[in-house]
């Protein structure tokens, strides 16, 4: 009897392995198990991963990086570099804990940065010695600013917001202010002009007849005033 049941069990076998259908879902395991293997072997190929577990690197099909997804003391960072290997795009955190975001010229100089403070969020210009040329944010007030600067990086103009209305400020070598134009208390246009020590000597402004002209001494005293009368008349 148990010989018979290994007889019959053994040609019960051929039986379905013979049939048409075991052929066919043979053929489908072998074929995924090959793909399953290539898979394995191009993942190893285009993904790797150091020591510490902290960078993980995308390669493209030749084999150049081109994503790095790394983990620093402030959180995590990707890296995206171009064809020279050179990183233009950079996503991770600020030192302050906020995010950060670097756009950059094709030789991997920074050109632009997205980041925020304490005020909210901030977009900085660098030209090609990584030198910040503009700077757009918000100020202690909660209120829009715009600083630029020249090629050494020293502010040179400034837009920002005051009490009255828009400011522009303009500053001199020596990043001293000489001249301002904004609204003055009554909501009316103004420009002042400076000496090259920051102190008023030129007041162009309006009032209740016209437009005016004061000119001030070296004690900052109204020297000269040149306006309208009460009558209209100069």
């Amino acid at each position: 009897a148990a010989s018979f049941c290994g007889c019959h069990a053994t040609w019960r076998l051929k039986q379905i392995t013979g049939s048409s259908e075991m052929k066919s879902l043979l053929v489908a395991l072998s074929i995924t198990i090959l793909a399953l293997t290539a898979g394995q072997v191009i993942a190893q190929d285009i993904l790797s991963q150091d020591a510490s577990g902290q960078i993980l690197t995308i390669r493209d099909a030749a084999g150049d990086t081109a994503l790095t997804l790394e983990v620093d003391e402030d959180g995590g960072i990707i890296l995206v570099r171009n064809k020279s290997g050179k990183t233009v795009s950079l996503i991770g955190v600020h030192q302050n804990g906020g995010g950060l975001a670097n756009i950059q010229d094709a030789s991997g100089n920074a050109g632009l940065i997205l980041r925020t403070d304490d005020n909210g969020g901030i977009l900085t210009l660098v030209n090609t010695d990584d030198v910040t040329a503009a700077l757009l944010g918000i100020d202690d007030e909660g209120e829009g600013a715009l600083r630029l600067r020249n090629a050494a990086g020293e502010e040179r103009v400034r837009l920002k917001i005051g009490i009255n209305g828009g400011i522009l400020n303009l500053r001199n070598t020596d990043n001293v202010t000489t001249a301002i134009l904004g609204p003055d208390e009554a909501g009316d246009g103004a420009l002042r002009l400076r000496n090259a020590a920051g102190e008023n000597r030129l007041y162009l402004e309006m009032n209740k007849n016209g437009g005016s002209v004061s000119l001030r001494n070296t004690d900052n005293v109204t020297a000269a005033l040149l306006g309208i009368d009460d009558e209209g008349e100069g």
